[in-house]
């Protein structure tokens, strides 16, 4: 790589976990992200000094959540993080409606 750094992502104590989720374009957008937060902020392996960063990515509905993890157990805290704002969409009921397929039957 010409004119780049290399960083070896071993050589940090901490690394950014993060996920783009979707929440449902009709919910209240203030409700969405204090539930993403609310849920990030319990994350098992989340770096306790440094708050999650939640934001609005598309109109869509589209959301990103962002934290810190030790970088030992960085993987299982981003699939906890996950998990935990799938989990919080739902019982809030701030999931998008499932897709729908649509058939056609041509005669």
């Amino acid at each position: 790589i010409v004119g780049g750094v290399i960083v070896n992502a071993t050589h940090f104590k901490e690394r950014l976990a993060e996920i783009t989720i979707q929440a449902s374009p009709a919910a209240d957008i203030e409700l969405v992200r204090s539930t993403l937060r609310r849920a990030a902020m319990e994350v098992v392996g989340r770096v306790p000094e440094k708050d999650p960063a939640v934001a609005l990515l598309e109109a869509s509905g589209l959301w990103t959540v962002k934290l810190w993890a030790h970088t030992a157990d960085a993987d299982a805290t981003r699939e906890r993080l996950l998990i935990a704002c799938l989990t919080a969409l739902k019982q809030a009921q701030l999931a998008p409606p499932p897709p729908v397929s649509l058939v056609r039957h041509v005669q």
